[in-house]
């Protein structure tokens, strides 16, 4: 299974947001740009997939419908409620374990929970200080999910690597 962890674009402010609630803040305008632009990085990159799981977050939600457009592939675009922020790890790969008929999965979400996720994929424990910047995505080949597996980190990419790949 080839794992790709995305985190979501640039967001409004929490007080930017007339519900004050955290899950309804919406990319900027400026985020939505960028990951149009950041789309053709990610096409450069190889990113293909058959699931995009994300966070129902609605800055979540609209970094994975502009990726699953720009992939124009059309890939199963599905809400997890296992990506919201504080959700429990085991309890997402449990979930990811039960989608193992797709061979490859974006999988939008947020931070620290990417960073832990990606650590845990790649190591077994969630112990290594893995961080991605808004837009950040990484690629992970892993055979057997955790606790049975570990993965291979392919790579690890900022927005400044993927706007520079776009230009190629």
């Amino acid at each position: 299974m080839v794992i790709y962890l995305l985190r979501h674009g640039e967001a409004v402010t929490l007080e930017e947001t007339p519900s004050k609630n955290d899950a309804d803040r919406n990319l900027t305008i400026e985020g939505k740009e960028k990951l149009y632009q950041f789309s053709r990085g990610f096409i450069n990159i190889g990113l293909q997939c058959d699931l995009i799981l994300t966070s129902p977050y609605k800055r979540a939600y609209e970094t994975a419908a502009i990726i699953s457009e720009s992939l124009g592939s059309s890939p199963r675009l599905e809400e997890c409620q296992f990506l919201v922020p504080g959700s429990d790890l085991q309890d997402f790969i449990n979930h990811l374990n039960k989608r193992k008929d797709f061979g490859s999965v974006v999988v939008v979400g947020h931070e620290p929970f990417l960073g832990n996720l990606a650590s845990l994929l790649i190591s077994g424990k969630t112990s290594l200080h893995i961080v991605f910047k808004k837009g950040g995505i990484c690629k992970i080949e892993i055979s057997e999910l955790p606790p049975k597996g570990i993965g291979e980190l392919q790579y690890l990419l900022t927005p400044k690597i993927i706007k520079a790949l776009k230009k190629k």
